[in-house]
């Protein structure tokens, strides 16, 4: 017996041909026979073949092929799902395709779609074979979901979970929603005083501190400048001031020395001559007083000679000093 399709090779009746020159099973309806077991024959019972001939003939027995209704040359077999002439409707499920693990009754947890099972709430894969609820397997805080790949019965579940919640692989390696720790930190008054005020005055007065700091260090650059070019003037001074001779007295006494103008010195104011000592002089002695007139007249002409070297002089040490 071919245990696939269910054909096998039975004992029936067969008759001669006599254009053919063979046997035949022509004209003839196996009606059914006995199984030729030894332990049947016990008892007086005897193995036999019972057919049916619409013709005369001559007959025997021999093998012949049956289908798996034991059908002398039928042609019935069965099916994936092992019924004689069946449709694979007994071992498929709602996609049709047979022994799969899938069926129709979807697990008794749904009903046959267009191509797979639409399960009940709180049923999940491609069979409804899983079951995943909210309080089952959430915790009571989350929503359970169900993922498989085409027709495939594995199948990966997870929990949605709701705000505040983290979900079991997150925290614990397992199913489910678990609270989700929010630490909370208690700063001192102290503390939060100086992050808010105090920190912000210190980085204020950094900042006026650097910037003394560069303004001073700009004014002290710029006074070192100012004291090389200083420096670099009086070396350049001295050097064009030494081809001139001029002796600290001499510039005391020219500085000293007063100017003459019209041969007067500017400012000076003469006493007025007493009235009767004049008279009286000019009585008593006119001579002394042309020698007097003599004298005036030279020390007049002297003081402008002196008066004219200190110009000349003084004019000099200016454009020494300018030099």
């Amino acid at each position: 017996i071919d245990e696939y399709t269910g054909a096998r090779v039975i004992p029936s009746c067969v008759s001669w041909d006599e254009v053919e020159g063979e046997w035949t099973t022509a004209g003839i309806t196996h009606v059914k026979y006995d199984d030729f077991n030894l332990s049947a024959s016990v008892g007086g019972a005897t193995p036999y073949v019972e057919c049916l001939s619409t013709h005369f003939s001559v007959y025997a027995v021999s093998e012949v092929p049956a289908d798996c209704n034991i059908v002398p040359l039928g042609t019935t077999v069965r099916d994936h799902c092992g019924v004689c002439g069946g449709t694979n409707s007994t071992c498929s499920g709602c996609d049709g395709i047979p022994n799969t693990g899938r069926t129709k009754s979807c697990s008794g947890h749904g009903s046959c779609g267009v191509s797979q099972c639409d399960c009940q709430p709180g049923w999940f894969g491609i069979n409804c074979q899983l079951p995943c609820t909210r309080d089952a397997n959430c915790s009571g805080f989350g929503e359970c979901r169900a993922f498989f790949e085409g027709v495939s019965f594995n199948t990966t579940m997870e929990c949605v979970c709701d705000k505040g919640y983290l979900t079991g692989n997150e925290s614990t390696g397992r199913m489910g929603c678990v609270a989700a720790v929010i630490y909370t930190y208690d700063m001192p008054q102290a503390l939060f005083f100086f992050l808010v005020a105090g920190l912000p005055v210190i980085f204020f007065a950094c900042c006026c501190a650097v910037l003394v700091y560069l303004m001073a260090r700009r004014q002290i650059t710029s006074l070192k400048k100012m004291k090389g070019d200083i420096d670099a003037y009086t070396d350049k001074y001295d050097v064009m001031n030494q081809q001139i001779e001029v002796q600290a007295m001499e510039i005391n006494a020219d500085l000293c020395m007063p100017i003459m103008v019209d041969g007067k010195v500017p400012g000076l104011v003469p006493m007025p001559p007493s009235s009767g000592v004049a008279n009286e002089a000019v009585e008593t002695d006119s001579s002394s007083s042309d020698n007097k007139a003599g004298s005036k007249d030279k020390d007049k002409e002297d003081d402008q000679a002196a008066g004219a070297a200190w110009q000349t002089k003084s004019s000099r040490v200016r454009r020494s000093s300018i030099g």
